[in-house]
């Protein structure tokens, strides 16, 4: 029984590693981007892009960065002397050692985590050029579902109530720290 329950115990275990091991599926590229022009993100995979790996495809970011975290985040960097609206841009390759990409792809396509390690960041110019540069070891970008409760008014109704908030959360974390910046549920859908 004991040895049984060892042998389960390696299948699962095998079994676990194989999952992870196998390509991060990706399907839908996403744009989240405020009312009001500030901030905004965008996520695109290419799968046919180095087909020489082990796992195939290009991973994308670009990220303008408004009134929030971001700005600091340019800041820190020493991309420039001001951190507002500025363009933010890094690639990577899906098939090297801590590059990859995943997505909620049977809820909201929208809550992913993209790691991309030994990445550069490129400050891209009105021109579309880049003009500064700045390494990260390890770099990590991922949207999640945030809920917020709290009082107030919902339209017409005259009475305040506890009132529910859903919005979408972008944290970037790396070596110069940890922003973030909040999307409305409306500001992000698929590219």
């Amino acid at each position: 029984m004991i040895n049984a329950l060892r042998v389960f115990t390696a299948i699962v275990i095998f079994s676990s590693a194989l999952a992870q091991a196998g390509p991060v599926y990706f399907n839908q590229n996403i744009f989240c981007k405020s009312k009001d022009n500030s901030s905004s993100v965008k996520i695109v995979f290419n799968p046919n892009e180095f087909p020489h790996l082990g796992r195939p495809g290009g991973i994308h970011v670009e990220f303008y960065t408004g009134v929030s975290s971001l700005t600091s985040m340019v800041q820190i960097i020493g991309l420039a002397q001001s951190g507002y609206h500025q363009t933010i841009r890094r690639n990577g390759q899906q098939g090297q050692v801590a590059n990859w990409i995943e997505q909620d792809l049977q809820g909201d396509p929208a809550i992913l985590r993209v790691d991309l390690g030994f990445t550069t960041y490129d400050l891209v110019d009105s021109s579309g050029k880049i003009s500064a540069q700045a390494n990260s070891f390890i770099s990590s970008l991922r949207i999640s579902k945030s809920r917020d409760y709290g009082f107030g008014r919902n339209g017409t109704e005259p009475n305040p109530g506890l009132r529910l908030r859903e919005t979408y959360l972008l944290t970037i974390h790396d070596d110069f720290g940890q922003f973030s910046t909040r999307f409305q549920s409306d500001e992000c859908g698929p590219l």
